[in-house]
């Protein structure tokens, strides 16, 4: 990659914890948009597909697990970007790999999630002010939820299968890498939760 700041470990590091906090922090709205506007007409378990955080959203509260999952990946930045700084390589497999791979992984994870929290933001502020586009009240079991999710980060990685095809970079096979293992993360969610 032929971006300067791509190699400021600091700059990687500050862009991707930005990107985890705006994930919560967004998530958070969404509750509040969904409490005002949305509540009317959809009932769901939670708007949040994670387990862990989902009373935590629910009560519009932060939620410590958070932080720990922001500290373990710019600890696996670090040590990766260290790695690479030593240009190492082990049977011919340079070990900076691992830092492009970590830093595409989560960058496309974190803006793939967040561009859903965004959407969800709009379409629950346009239910807001135009509550005429919508009637009645439907009930969507979690399963759906996680389905729904998990059908978007698909074609997310779908797209980035061809961009990879076109332009093959380290990066993008990280993003590709990362968005399938969240559809497999939300396919086991909802194989989970769905009623036979």
């Amino acid at each position: 990659m032929s971006l300067n700041f791509f190699y400021n470990i600091y700059f990687i590091c500050i862009l991707i914890s930005l990107l985890m906090v705006l994930d919560y922090w967004l998530t958070l709205i969404s509750q509040k948009y969904f409490d005002k506007y949305g509540s009317k007409y959809l009932q769901v378990e939670s708007l949040e597909l994670n387990p862990t955080f989902q009373k935590s959203i629910k009560e519009g509260k932060y939620n410590p697990k958070h932080l720990l999952g922001i500290i373990f990946v710019i600890f696996c930045l670090i040590i990766t970007f260290y790695l690479k700084s030593l240009n190492l390589n082990i049977f011919g497999f340079d070990l900076g790999f691992f830092y492009e791979f970590l830093v595409g992984f989560f960058i496309l994870i974190f803006v793939s999630i967040n561009s859903g929290h965004i959407q969800s933001i709009f379409y629950l502020n346009f239910i807001g002010k135009h509550p005429n586009v919508i009637e009645g009240r439907i009930r969507r079991e979690m399963s759906l939820q996680y389905y729904i999710r998990m059908l978007s980060f698909f074609s997310i990685s779908f797209i980035l299968l061809f961009i990879l095809i076109f332009n093959p970079t380290i990066f993008i096979f990280g993003g590709l890498i990362g968005t399938l293992i969240v559809s497999i993360w939300l396919n086991e969610l909802y194989q989970k939760t769905v009623k036979k």
